[in-house]
């Protein structure tokens, strides 16, 4: 009997809601049929003396790959889509959706931007020379950062991969997980900071470093690592790792923290 009752209580409400939005919208007026159109474009930019790159995107995620420095250039890729009625509306957005370059010394900036439409996403994916510093500077969705070896620092508002890194970096992140595979260099340092979301920082087993990682809401533990000495509890590792000449420092507000040797 309760349970029809919360059935009959439950319907009407829904009939209730139903009625007041027929009163606000004219039940002739139908919603149109939107599409996901998809969409893609391509080129190079020629390096001369740039020896840093900075991204921003400000439409999607950002991928960035190291390949080798016998032709110095930028190459970028754009994946496009947009959620719109026609492909033609697409089309003219897509069109709107291609990076800006600005050089300033031995600096190249990329910047990605498009139609003030939330429906249109970017994801920008550049292959740069492994020796080249990186620094993402916005990236709206994920970042994905493989084979540099020069230094590298990135602010991200959700999830980070970094692999295959040999070099300093240094990586904020708003709400998502970061994960880091890196070797630091002598005097080095690896420095990872999230509000919200897991840490890993994966490292060759004989990294030497002073270690400071620590979770306000979260564990922290290590495998695979040898430690001249250590402070350890369940939310904090303080620690040094062989003669600790270079830095990790991993800090969370909430989410946990691994720290891992190969």
């Amino acid at each position: 009997m309760k349970n029809k009752t919360i059935k009959e209580i439950t319907r009407l409400i829904f009939s209730a809601l139903i009625f007041l939005s027929g009163c606000k919208q004219d039940s002739s007026v139908i919603n149109p049929v939107t599409k996901i159109f998809s969409s893609g474009s391509s080129g190079n930019y020629s390096i001369t003396n740039e020896q840093v790159l900075i991204v921003r995107n400000f439409m999607g995620s950002v991928m960035v790959n190291g390949e080798g420095t016998a032709h110095p250039a930028v190459r970028w890729y754009i994946y496009k889509t947009a959620e719109t009625e026609t492909e033609e509306q697409a089309n003219s957005y897509f069109a709107l959706l291609n990076p800006s370059f600005e050089k300033l010394n031995d600096t190249v900036i990329v910047t990605l931007t498009g139609p003030g439409e939330l429906r249109v996403r970017g994801m920008l994916e550049l292959d740069i020379p492994y020796n080249m510093k990186c620094v993402v500077e916005y990236s709206l969705r994920n970042t994905y950062v493989s084979q540099l070896d020069g230094s590298l620092y990135i602010q991200s508002t959700s999830n980070v991969d970094v692999m295959k890194h040999n070099g300093s970096c240094e990586i904020s992140c708003i709400e998502g997980n970061v994960s880091v595979e890196t070797a630091i260099p002598f005097e080095g340092y690896c420095r990872v900071t999230v509000q919200t979301g897991d840490i890993l920082i994966t490292i060759p087993s004989n990294t030497s470093a002073e270690v400071y990682a620590k979770s306000k809401n979260g564990s922290v533990y290590q495998e695979g690592l040898t430690f001249t000495n250590i402070q350890q509890n369940e939310n904090s590792i303080i620690g040094t790792l062989d003669s600790g000449m270079g830095e990790i420092r991993a800090v969370t507000g909430s989410g946990n923290i691994q720290l891992k040797g190969f």
